[in-house]
């Protein structure tokens, strides 16, 4: 499984890569923080799950959702974040 990873935050990088680690299947991971790295590596390799931070510096996790969706609908898609309400969680899913 190939994960595109967009996070700003070295720690939280590594928490969501050990976590990761415990997983029984092979994975792979690329890390971006910039909407150009995003397109690239959405174009460049196979993106089987995106893990977006909801608040990464110049992009907003909404704005990675739809360049994503642009490239592919069909990659799952989740937002991580220790600072979201459950109101702005729930229109997340909405």
């Amino acid at each position: 499984m190939n994960i595109l990873i967009v996070e700003d935050n070295p720690h939280d990088l590594e928490l969501i890569l050990n976590e990761l680690k415990r997983c029984s299947f092979e994975w792979a991971y690329q890390h971006c923080d910039t909407e150009n790295d995003i397109i690239d590596a959405l174009k460049q390799e196979s993106i089987d799950l995106v893990i977006c931070d909801f608040n990464v510096p110049s992009l907003s996790c909404i704005d990675v959702l739809s360049t994503v969706h642009a490239l592919n609908k069909d990659i799952p898609f989740f937002i991580v974040s220790g600072f979201i309400g459950e109101d702005q969680a729930v229109d997340l899913i909405v």
